[in-house]
C-alpha cells in the first residue's frame, strides 16, 4: 500500500465531507435558529455517548482483528455480536424515554433509536473494510454520507420540515454510506466459530476504554453544557468546535491510514524499525494544517463565525481554546 496515496485520499475525502457538512450548517443554522440547532446538535451529542454502548469496542476489535489476516470469520461473527448489542440499548432506551426526552428538552427518544442504527451499521462497514486494507475505500464513505446527508437536510429543511427534516437527511446519508459500504466488502458467509467470537471479545475488552477516551473529548462538554445552558449557547460552543475540528483531519488521515499497517506488520519478525519509522513520519505530517489553522482562527475567526448567523462570533475565544486542543489531542492520537 502506497500510505501517502491512502493519507492523501482520506484527507481530501474529509476534505469535501467537511465542506458539504460547512454548507449544510450554514442553512440549518440560519433556518432553524440557535435554539433548534442546538436541540439537534444535543441528540447528536447522546448518540455518540449511546453508540459507545451499543459497540462496546466491537468496531476496533473487528478492524484489528481482520487486518490481522488470519482464517477467522470475523465479519458474520461481528455482525451477530453488534445486533444483540443494539437490541440490547434500544431497549434500554425506550425504558428511560421520558428522562432521556427531558434531558433533551426534545421528544426524539425514537429517533435517536433510528440513528443508533445507522451509526452502528456505518462504523461497522467502515471497519471492515480497514481491516481489509481498503482505507483508500472506507474514506470515501464519509464524503458520500455527508454529502448525502447534507442535500437531503438541506432541502427537507428548507421545504418546512424544520429539525425532523435535519434528523432525516442524518439517516439517508447512512444509509447510502453503508450500502455503498457494503458492495466493497467481503465476507465468508458460513457460520464463525467460538474462537472468532473470543477472538473480537479478548480485543474489545480492552479497546472500548479507548472509545470512552476519545468520547470523553469529543462530546461530554456538550453533555455537561446540556445541563447548565440553553441549547442556543450550545449551538455557538458547537459551531467552534466544528471549526476546530476541520483542523485536525489531516493528522487523522495519518493515523487511520497507518493503524491497519501497523497491526499486520507487528506480527512479524524484527518490525520495530519500520513500525518506528511509521511513528515518525505520522508525527512530522501531524500538524500540517492544524498549527496554519490555530493562527488563522486567531487573526480571521471572529469574521468566519459570523457567516453562521448573528450571535455566532461570540464564540471566537472558544474556537481558540478548542483548537489547540485539538493540536494536542492530534498529536496523543499518533501515539495511541
Amino acid at each position: 500500500m502506497n500510505y501517502g496515496r491512502t493519507s492523501m485520499i482520506d484527507f481530501l475525502s474529509k476534505i469535501a465531507m467537511s465542506f458539504s457538512g460547512f454548507v449544510a450548517t450554514i442553512i440549518l443554522t440560519r433556518t432553524l435558529g440557535q435554539e433548534r440547532y442546538g436541540a439537534y446538535v444535543v441528540v447528536l451529542s447522546v448518540l455518540a455517548w449511546i453508540t459507545i454502548a451499543g459497540n462496546l469496542g466491537l468496531s476496533t476489535a473487528i478492524k484489528k482483528r481482520v487486518s490481522e489476516a488470519d482464517d477467522g470469520n470475523y465479519v458474520v461473527s461481528g455482525a451477530m455480536v453488534q445486533l444483540i448489542l443494539y437490541a440490547i440499548v434500544a431497549a434500554c432506551l425506550w425504558v428511560v424515554r421520558p428522562y432521556l426526552n427531558a434531558y433533551m428538552e426534545i421528544d426524539a427518544t425514537a429517533i435517536l433509536i433510528l440513528l443508533l442504527a445507522v451509526k452502528l451499521a456505518t462504523d461497522f462497514i467502515q471497519s471492515v473494510l480497514d481491516g481489509q486494507h481498503l482505507v483508500h475505500i472506507s474514506s470515501l464513505l464519509s464524503p458520500i454520507e455527508w454529502t448525502s446527508r447534507s442535500v437531503v437536510q438541506i432541502a427537507l429543511v428548507l421545504s418546512g420540515l424544520g429539525v425532523v427534516g435535519a434528523f432525516a437527511g442524518y439517516v439517508v446519508g447512512a444509509v447510502v454510506a453503508v450500502l455503498v459500504g457494503a458492495y466493497f466488502a467481503s465476507f465468508d458467509p458460513s457460520f464463525p466459530s467460538r474462537r472468532d467470537f473470543d477472538q473480537l471479545r479478548s480485543y474489545a475488552q480492552f479497546s472500548w476504554l479507548a472509545s470512552v477516551k476519545g468520547r470523553t473529548f469529543l462530546s461530554m462538554d456538550t453533555l455537561v453544557l446540556a445541563i447548565f445552558v440553553s441549547n442556543s449557547v450550545i449551538a455557538v460552543y458547537e459551531i467552534a468546535w466544528n471549526l476546530a475540528s476541520l483542523f485536525s483531519i489531516f493528522g487523522s488521515s495519518v493515523s487511520r491510514t497507518l493503524f491497519p499497517e501497523m497491526s499486520r506488520i507487528s506480527s512479524m519478525e524484527g518490525a520495530n524499525d519500520e513500525i518506528a519509522e511509521m511513528l515518525r513520519v505520522s508525527l512530522a505530517y501531524s500538524g500540517l494544517f492544524i498549527i496554519p489553522g490555530l493562527v488563522g482562527a486567531a487573526i480571521v475567526g471572529d469574521v468566519v463565525l459570523t457567516v453562521y448567523g448573528s450571535g455566532f462570533q461570540t464564540g471566537y475565544y472558544i474556537l481558540l481554546i478548542l483548537t489547540f486542543a485539538r493540536l494536542l489531542y492530534g498529536y496523543q492520537g499518533q501515539f495511541l
